[in-house]
């Protein structure tokens, strides 16, 4: 199927130190941040509270360090990575680092104690291949220069067809 998305900041989660973003696909009312919030703010209150308080640190003090993300959930060089709410944790958000400077804040999910792998789980699993896609979307922008850094802040066309098969 074949989707519209435009990649969006997220304004009241930037800061000095880093830059925030997340995906809106058009044809949705929410954006990817505020799908998972509220697809886990339930059964997983504070560990939402942690990641979201991680994102405020980053954005303002700690900028998007390595420390803070999972790398290498994609393939080689493609900036996706694994955002927890903390060591150990089962809940994680999908997204794409660029250095330290700014994030793409994508959906993600409970990954249960039974599964070893996130292709164990359909959710993760698309959500993760969403993230390598988009990815690769904003990578081809910035190498023809349709999109650029300003700083911390991606501009240009981030407006993008998107073609997922979550039918």
């Amino acid at each position: 199927m074949n989707r519209t998305f435009e990649v969006v900041k997220v304004e009241r989660m930037s800061g000095r130190a880093a830059t925030f973003y997340t995906i809106k696909f058009i044809d949705r009312k929410t954006n990817e941040l505020e799908d998972f919030v509220l697809s886990y703010k339930e059964d997983y209150s504070n560990e939402v509270a942690e990641i979201l308080t991680t994102i405020d640190g980053m954005a303002h003090r700690f900028g998007a360090r390595e420390n803070f993300f999972k790398e290498w959930e994609g393939r080689a060089g493609d900036g996706v990575c694994a955002l927890y709410d903390m060591k150990g944790s089962k809940l994680r958000m999908y997204c794409i680092r660029y250095g330290k400077v700014a994030v793409v804040l994508g959906n993600g999910g409970h990954k249960a104690k039974a599964i070893r792998t996130l292709q164990q789980d359909a959710r993760l699993t698309l959500t993760n291949r969403a993230m390598r896609e988009i990815s690769l979307l904003i990578d081809e922008r910035l190498s023809s220069k349709e999109i650029r850094w300003n700083g911390n802040d991606l501009v240009g066309n981030l407006k993008f067809d998107f073609d997922d098969d979550e039918d």
